[in-house]
């Protein structure tokens, strides 16, 4: 996964949640459709956004799957996975 993958898509996740992934590096998303926040792909397969990485496939059949921890989350192992694909 690069950031051409991702660039001026907006990916709409399994959990019903959206992130937009303008061409200047900032998001927009369902919480705030205003530009806001910063994304960028610092090595193939990792997408940075704000201050929090995750690690992100495209896979063959055009979707994306971003795994990611979040200690803070809620779940007791901290590990999450979601399916994403391009929408509109």
């Amino acid at each position: 996964m690069t950031a051409k993958d991702i660039a001026g898509k907006k990916i709409c996740w399994n959990d019903g949640l959206w992130i937009r992934y303008l061409p200047n590096g900032q998001i927009t998303n369902y919480l705030n459709p205003k530009p806001h926040s910063r994304w960028s792909v610092p090595e193939p397969g990792v997408v940075k956004l704000g201050n929090r990485f995750g690690q992100v496939q495209a896979l063959p059949d055009g979707r994306l799957y971003f795994d990611y921890f979040c200690g803070r989350c809620g779940s007791i192992t901290g590990h999450y996975e979601k399916w994403g694909t391009v929408c509109n």
